[in-house]
């Protein structure tokens, strides 16, 4: 993930079923939103293995259709619980300073996009 985030939105709910069940509707998810999906990493570099993690922690990306510089950003991270899962899903905003220095050519999350986008991950895991 290399845009500089600004605000970020949480939020956490527990899902019925297996963690099977739960990485398999969020792949569907990904391929009906189009979004990309990315493995997240540890920021502790060299310490990662020391880092709490979850069993999948991912983050969903993509643009809005509506301009090309424009996207959401959604990390996804959940918990086995036995027959339920603990779902956390994070909704990203770049930076104004993020959006002034890009030169990559690739979009930027907002976070009115990601909310909207995190709003659908979390009605289709709850189905």
């Amino acid at each position: 993930m290399g845009f500089l985030l600004n605000n970020t939105d949480i939020i956490r709910f527990k899902v019925n079923g297996s963690l099977e069940t739960v990485g398999s509707k969020l792949s569907t998810i990904a391929r009906q939103l189009g979004a990309e999906v990315t493995q997240l990493e540890s920021a502790s570099g060299a310490l990662g293995k020391f880092d709490d993690h979850a069993d999948i922690e991912v983050l969903l990306e993509g643009t809005t259709g509506v301009m090309v510089f424009h996207g959401w950003a959604v990390q996804v991270h959940v918990v086995d619980a036995d027959s339920s899962c603990d779902v956390a899903l994070v909704a990203l905003d770049s930076n104004i300073f993020g959006r002034m220095a890009n030169k990559s050519g690739k979009y930027l999350p907002s976070l009115s996009a990601s909310l909207k986008q995190r709003e659908k991950i979390r009605a289709a895991l709850l189905e």
